[in-house]
């Protein structure tokens, strides 16, 4: 959309209110008189009016909450006019407005306009009327006016020769998505005097859809001016206008740039896994060899290990005998009444097997892999990468270092270059990645050790071992695995001796494996050139060049929590 025609009368009339009659020129500067008095006489007093609230009495102070010039528009100037500029807030009330002139950058000043005072107070229907000065040579600037926070800006167009319309034509061979086209005119400015890309918006401004051209009216004519055009932040050009003549319609191609991709901003960041080389297998397949060795322990049979963990696993209870005492009697009873020998023959009869059950979860685990995902932090030329999961365990579990800093380069054609390194114990991995086949196949387990407990049937374990012992007489006796370990108690050590089984099989890594990262993706930008979206691959490799893993990489804007 273009700007408002320009007006046919030069300088601001006041707005037409209800009640408001025409009035002699000294009528019309009783509402700026009395402000000025108000003022005076507050300050006299030591007392204040709010800047953003207006009441009296016992009332509620109102809040301003609308700030308008009126009437709006382009203000058209000659050199040293005098104009009466007028607000009018809402809801009606007194309120202090302050002004101020803002320079079109980069000039330093709006020429030598001027203000006949920089605060007043509305009267009580919202309204306050100033003064401005024109400069005495062709300029643009801004006009404007706060209420606290609450602020309204009035373009200002000085001329002593007319005013002509630039229609800014962009010309983008870029590929991001344009929906709007804003563009400036600055007047006593060429584009080699602008900062920044892009620059702050001038005080002539139009804007247009992507397909339009923004079309700039009251533009002084006959001085030098630049004609800059934008899109959001993301793509920028300007070019410069001589000798523009009264009411001429200048059509101006401006060649527009994108603005390099900025590295801010925070990613949501997966990572697929796709390709997988021999020498990933082949640390997973170590990875799980050593869990699976630990589990057992060095134990010839399921029941020795079972019945080895479930003795160190023993702790006395309130009483005088020690831990070493018990485990004692339980040895005595283990070779006394063949607890081996019952309880493989339990094992044989139930077809458990602890060894292929364990590396049957281990193998299922690390098929088909869920992607690693977690927060990219980008900075100017860095970014930190924070796990989230990797392939679905939870960053605090998976046995990865959680956080890394990474190098991040951003090429032309809005490309994005990562490269860093996981560090991770693959061990503790490949175990945490077992949990789930574990709990398909028993789905009320709440992890590993608690699905192998199932598999063994622990509460049959306690009653056989404890029957083993119990004696003849009389018949109902309960058979203690050492004294006071009944059943229930065999049941319970059982459970603990598959807990420190499985602890040992998670425990069994110890060293980190580093696999460097590179990533090369397509940003989609957001208006400020930071990227939003992310399309690319990855790859990763354990020692020397050749890779090893990879797969797709996406990214998206982080949500805020």
């Amino acid at each position: 959309m273009g700007l408002l025609p320009p007006r046919p009368h030069r300088g601001f009339r006041r707005p037409e209110l209800p009640r408001e009659t025409s009035a002699r020129r000294s009528w019309a500067r009783l509402p700026r008189l009395l402000a000025s008095s108000a003022l005076l006489l507050l300050a006299a007093c030591g007392a204040s009016v709010d800047e953003s609230r207006a009441g009296d009495g016992g009332e509620e102070p109102q809040v301003a909450t609308s700030l308008t010039f009126v009437p709006g528009g382009v203000l058209r100037l000659a050199s040293l006019e005098h104009a009466e500029l007028s607000v009018a807030a809402s809801p009606p009330g007194q309120y202090v407005v302050r002004f101020a002139l803002l320079p079109d950058r980069p000039n330093a000043a709006p020429n030598d306009a001027s203000l006949d005072r920089a605060e007043t107070v509305t009267d009580a229907r919202g309204v306050a009327t100033i003064t401005l000065i024109a400069p005495s040579t062709p300029s643009t600037f801004m006009v404007r006016a706060a209420i606290g926070d609450l602020e309204a800006h009035l373009p200002v167009s000085v001329s002593d020769r007319g005013y002509a319309r630039v229609i800014a034509e962009p010309v983008y061979h870029g590929s991001r998505a344009i929906e709007e086209w804003v563009a400036s005119v600055r007047i006593g400015s060429s584009c080699g005097d602008l900062i920044g890309f892009p620059p702050p918006d001038g005080a002539l401004v139009a804007t247009s859809d992507a397909d339009g051209s923004p079309k700039i009216d009251n533009v002084p004519v006959r001085a030098i001016a630049s004609v800059s055009v934008r899109s959001g932040q993301f793509a920028y050009g300007c070019t410069n206008v001589t000798d523009l003549q009264t009411d001429e319609t200048r059509r101006v191609r401006v060649e527009v740039a994108d603005r390099p991709l900025q590295l801010g901003g925070t990613l949501d960041l997966t990572l697929r896994f796709g390709e997988q080389g021999g020498e990933w297998a082949a640390l997973l397949e170590s990875a799980m060899a050593a869990g699976l060795a630990a589990f057992r322990d060095g134990a010839a049979t399921d029941a020795a290990l079972l019945l080895d963990d479930m003795m160190a696993a023993i702790s006395p209870p309130d009483g005088d005998e020690d831990a070493e005492t018990l485990a004692g009697h339980f040895a005595d009873n283990r070779a006394e009444f063949g607890f081996d020998d019952a309880l493989a023959a339990h094992l044989l009869d139930a077809d458990v097997d602890l060894r292929s059950r364990v590396q049957a979860w281990l193998e299922a685990g690390v098929q088909d892999l869920d992607p690693v995902k977690g927060k990219l932090e980008l900075r100017s030329s860095s970014a930190v990468f924070r796990l989230v999961s990797a392939a679905g365990i939870p960053a605090s579990e998976s046995g990865f270092l959680g956080t890394a800093t990474w190098s991040a380069f951003a090429d032309p054609g809005d490309t994005l270059v990562l490269g860093g390194a996981l560090r991770f114990d693959a061990t503790r991995w490949v175990t945490a990645l077992a949990e789930k086949p574990a709990q398909v196949q028993f789905e009320d387990a709440v992890d590993v050790p608690a699905a192998l407990a199932l598999t063994v049937g622990c509460e049959q374990v306690g009653a056989l071992l404890a029957g083993l012992v119990a004696p003849d007489d009389p018949p109902e006796a309960e058979g203690e695995l050492y004294p006071g370990c009944t059943a229930e108690c065999g049941a319970a050590l059982c459970e603990a001796a598959l807990v420190s089984a499985w602890t040992r099989a998670t425990d069994a890594g110890g060293e980190l494996t580093r696999l460097s990262i590179a990533l090369t993706g397509t940003a989609l930008v957001d208006t400020d050139a930071t990227p939003r979206e992310l399309s690319g691959t990855w790859l990763g490799t354990l020692e020397g060049p050749s890779s090893v893993v990879g797969g797709p990489a996406r990214a998206k804007r982080a949500t805020a929590p």
